[in-house]
């Protein structure tokens, strides 16, 4: 209803201004001129009509012969004569006199003040320019988690990507769905560290290739997800799924990276406390102190690890190059006292620090206590885990296993630490620094070891041949889409993440606002053979302006700003254009666009400025008459439109001057002038007439 209220508004107001035409009959002439005559005689002195002025005689040369002198024939006629001020002028009619009579005369139409008419147009078209922009990013947001080339995007939002397939076409009220989507977003945010490891099904070849990168994906999830359903760190090391290290024909993925997880499980078992009363997993500091500084006890405890470490479960803990066993059988306990002793008891430090976090973990406390708990909780076991490392300060590990494994797991505890950080943003609902992590590990297990994958194999010669060139193709290829779905993750889970903490209807608008994308709602002209609108274009124009009056030998672009033109839309749609994109063939529209009025300078202020229209000078329709023709070119599947052709330009050119006290002010051009412009703009129908059924 709105719509039509306003198109009737707006008809009767265009109306008004074709007073000048040909079809209007003398009645509607007669009252126009008696008006005009009463304006007049109100001024002091009275006046008559102006008989030679320009406007006067635009509105009375249908009723002369062409070529006459209606000065002279008004001063002869015994019924005009005393309503027309008796002057000689000869009548020369032109576009300019057209244009500055529609503009001022006849103040009872031209004259209206149509502030609040301008003002509401003016926020309808800023209001449905950002809803077109929403929606088309809604759609866009729709169509990328489909495309198969973003299919890690699927797995990553799971239920964000069920839920706008179950939307389908009602994507295009998105609003009625906000609390859906917002809820589908917490929904995979909070289960961003458990979906990671599903892209690697989605790159098989790749992740066969670098097995390694997968295996510690596979394991710094288990270790994150496990943590945060709050499974004991020792038991989660424990019950390290090995698997997670076997390839596909039973080999070991890394045997060092196995070597220390084992090494790390024997010395966790060893130091296990079995007592009944004390709650701890691991014995305390001052118990394992006692352990190491009697060397008697220490020995045998050296020899009851080395045993188990023979044992089938352990298999003597091989390495790439020796054993954990043979490394024990290099050992002179005297001469290496010190170092084991330091080793096992820094792992005590770690294990006590743990034991205290768990007590503190599972009491009751406040919620931001238990976040914090919580985070230091997780930081605290990937230490742990981390310091399995350290097992290669031991004397004879770089001769007997010939492995320096700090740099070896460098990777895997990199991957650990991000995926630690995720769960504990997670639990924190920071989820914008979440996403940002998913970033990080997306980057370093696919984006840059693709990007390395092409270094290596274009400095191995390929292109050469026609296989290695076709090789060379379809990594490139594979690496160009890594670094795109890389964009899209970061850019669509900035939005997902920034609509699940909005507290308010107000903060998701904004979130919604600032993601929105020039992509995709305004499609019945590209869909429809035929259609009819009154229509509303609001963007950016370029062009030249031709001053009547002003001399200027020159054309070139001479002004750019706000347009907002609103008028007479004749499209046809379900077209191809000759230089489509493939995918887009018949989703283009064309345009005979009639404009009647132009609400740029308003629309600009408004966009900027959403003081209440009290506080802004008064508008006159005459201000944004603006006549003019336009071919309008849709593009597909987005409301954005290429606008080109020529109208007069309106009087209204600035409603955000000042003037020397401050105030706001509204800036016009006085001199008639033409726009010859190409714009960008928003395609807004706002009342279809007629609309031919598709094809």
């Amino acid at each position: 209803m709105r719509k039509i209220y306003l198109f009737f508004i707006l008809i009767i107001l265009i109306s008004g201004q074709s007073l000048y035409s040909q079809d209007r009959s003398a009645y509607y002439d007669a009252m126009a001129l008696s008006n005009e005559f009463k304006s007049q005689q109100a001024k002091t002195p009275p006046k008559l009509i102006p008989s030679d002025n320009p406007e006067v005689l635009a509105f009375l040369q249908k009723y002369f012969e062409p070529g006459a002198d209606i000065s002279s024939e008004i001063a002869n006629n015994k019924f005009l004569s005393d309503y027309f001020s008796p002057t000689g002028s000869s009548s020369v009619v032109t576009a300019a006199n057209i244009k500055s009579a529609a503009g001022n005369m006849l103040s009872s139409v031209g004259g209206l003040d149509v502030t609040n008419l301008a003002y509401g147009l003016a926020d309808f078209l800023v209001k449905r320019t950002k809803e077109e922009l929403n929606v088309a990013f809604f759609s866009r947001f729709k169509e990328t988690l489909n495309n198969p080339n973003y299919a890690d995007l699927k797995v990553l939002f799971p239920n964000t990507c069920e839920l706008l397939d179950a939307i389908g076409n009602g994507i295009y009220d998105y609003n009625k769905y906000l609390q859906n989507l917002r809820e589908a977003f917490l929904s995979d945010l909070v289960i961003l560290d458990e979906n990671l490891p599903g892209i690697i099904p989605n790159h098989e070849m790749f992740f066969e290739k670098h097995f390694g990168l997968a295996a510690s994906l596979k394991s710094a999830c288990y270790i994150t997800s496990s943590l945060k359903y709050q499974i004991h760190p020792g038991d989660i090391l424990d019950n390290y799924p090995m698997d997670f290290l076997l390839k596909k024909n039973g080999d070991t993925v890394n045997k060092n990276l196995t070597g220390a997880i084992q090494t790390l499980q024997l010395v966790s078992q060893s130091l296990r406390d079995t007592s009944a009363s004390s709650g701890n997993y691991w014995v305390n500091f001052q118990k394992v102190k006692e352990l190491v500084s009697n060397k008697d006890a220490f020995k045998i405890y050296l020899g009851l690890i080395y045993q188990v470490a023979k044992n089938e479960r352990f298999n003597n803990i091989p390495y790439k190059h020796g054993s954990f066993v043979a490394l024990l059988d290099s050992v002179n306990f005297d001469k290496d006292y010190v170092a084991y002793k330091n080793y096992i008891s820094n792992f005590a430090i770690r294990a006590n620090e743990l034991n205290e976090l768990v007590k503190k973990y599972a009491k009751p406390a406040s919620d931001s206590i238990a976040v914090e708990n919580y985070a230091r909780y997780f930081n605290s076991s990937v230490g742990l885990l981390e310091y399995c490392i350290k097992v290669t300060s031991l004397p004879h590990f770089d001769k007997v296993v010939k492995l320096n494994l700090d740099s070896a797991l460098t990777i895997v505890f990199k991957i650990t630490n991000e995926t630690s950080s995720l769960a504990t943003d997670i639990n924190r609902k920071n989820y914008s620094s979440a996403v940002n992590h998913v970033v990080t590990i997306y980057n370093l297990v696919r984006t840059k070891p693709l990007e390395a994958d092409v270094h290596e194999l274009s400095l191995k010669g390929g292109g050469k041949d026609e296989a290695s060139v076709q090789a060379l193709k379809k990594m490139e290829n594979a690496s160009e889409v890594s670094q795109d779905l890389l964009q899209k993750l970061a850019q669509y889970g900035a939005f997902i993440s920034t609509v699940a903490a909005a507290k308010n209807a107000e903060e998701v608008e904004k979130a919604i606002e600032v993601a929105a994308l020039p992509s995709g709602s305004s499609r019945i002209k590209r869909e429809t053979p035929f259609n009819v609108s009154l229509n509303g274009y609001t963007g950016i124009f370029f062009g030249y302006e031709k001053i009547i009056g002003v001399k200027n030998n020159t054309i070139s672009i001479n002004n750019y700003g706000i347009t907002a033109p609103i008028g007479v839309a004749i499209s046809t749609g379900s077209h191809s254009f000759a230089f489509a994109w493939p995918g887009n063939e018949g989703h283009w529209s064309y345009s005979l666009f009639i404009s009647l009025i132009d609400i740029g300078a308003v629309a600009s202020f408004r966009f900027q400025n959403s003081d209440s229209i009290s506080q802004v000078p008064t508008i006159k329709l005459k201000d944004i008459f603006s006549p003019g023709l336009f071919f309008s070119i849709g593009f597909p599947k987005c409301p954005l439109s290429l606008n080109m052709g020529a109208q007069v330009g309106p009087n209204l050119r600035n409603v955000n001057g000042k003037d020397d006290q401050g105030n706001i002010v509204n800036l016009y051009q006085e001199n008639v002038y033409w726009r010859f412009s190409a714009s960008l703009v928003v395609d807004i129908p706002i009342f279809n007439f007629y609309t031919q059924s598709k094809r």
